[in-house]
């Protein structure tokens, strides 16, 4: 580890909420400080779980928080332009929160499903509850085959009593495919102990994941662009361009045409469409 650094900030400025807030709000500076993020998998995808109003708490990092001044102080302005000239090194790229996907953070295995630290017989570093989000981290020595077999089985109860079926209907079925896609091994042995583990994910389908577009298949099937959740416009990819024969719009220099053809970046992220898109290659947002 290293000497903890300030990884992420973020200055508030009252007068530019979207609500309106009361005349003597502050502005305030939001900072993440972090002494492993050189061998954080979260961090190397940008993201930091210690972001957003229910983050966890990962044990290398700390929240901080410090409050400026009122609009009508004399050094509310200045106050604020200080703070993002003191990180503004940090402004591009910003971390985000993380995603719902496993990853390895030095030590510990990040495990962030929904009611999955509520079971009392896998040793995360705090139990959730109700009250308490807890802790989506269990050691790495922890994240055993005996183990996962029980986050595989456990079946969690609502508080006003009967089972909380999205766990076993989704919870489980996204740690199963993260689970092979990032510990293949892990995964293989787990077949052979629990053969309910390959049964869950032979009805598995990657047809409505998020994936970046320059990872995907060329010129299979198209990709759809949606509006109030009806299809707009469908696009093929070649590996280069988007291509769409359907695509409406009348912000162009002329207002005949039979086809828009865009050069998207290759992180860009989108919805699959057809199974033969995704490859070995793939890499998936969701």
């Amino acid at each position: 580890m290293s000497e903890s650094k300030v990884i992420y900030a973020h200055v508030y400025n009252p007068r530019e909420s979207l609500f309106k807030g009361n005349r003597n709000d502050k502005a305030q500076l939001f900072t993440v400080s972090c002494s492993n993020s050189e061998n954080c998998g979260l961090f190397k995808r940008g993201e930091c779980c210690r972001i957003g109003t229910f983050g966890s708490r990962c044990p290398y990092g700390t929240n901080g928080h410090k409050n400026g001044y009122t609009p009508k102080a004399r050094a509310f302005s200045q106050w604020i332009l200080d703070n993002k000239a003191k990180y503004s090194y940090l402004t591009k790229p910003s971390l985000t929160s993380p995603k719902k996907i496993m990853t390895v953070i030095d030590g510990y295995v990040y495990l962030p499903y929904p009611h999955m630290n509520l079971n009392d017989k896998v040793p995360f570093l705090e139990k959730g509850s109700l009250f308490n989000h807890g802790s989506d981290f269990i050691k790495t020595d922890d994240f055993t085959i005996e183990n996962i077999v029980k986050i595989c089985s456990y079946r969690p109860q609502a508080l006003m009593g009967g089972e909380i079926k999205s766990y076993q209907d989704e919870s489980v079925p996204l740690f199963l495919l993260h689970l092979r896609e990032q510990f293949k091994e892990l995964y293989e042995q787990l077949v052979e102990t629990y053969p309910r583990a390959a049964e869950i994910l032979s009805k598995h389908t990657n047809v409505g994941r998020k994936a970046r577009l320059g990872s995907l298949t060329p010129n299979v099937g198209t990709f759809n662009e949606t509006s109030s959740s009806k299809v707009e416009a469908h696009w093929v990819w070649d590996g280069e361009y988007l291509t769409s024969v359907d695509k409406k719009t009348s912000f162009l220099i002329v207002y005949n045409f039979s086809e828009i053809r865009i050069k998207p970046s290759l992180d860009a992220v989108v919805t699959i469409t057809d199974e033969a898109q995704v490859n070995e290659s793939t890499i998936f947002e969701s």
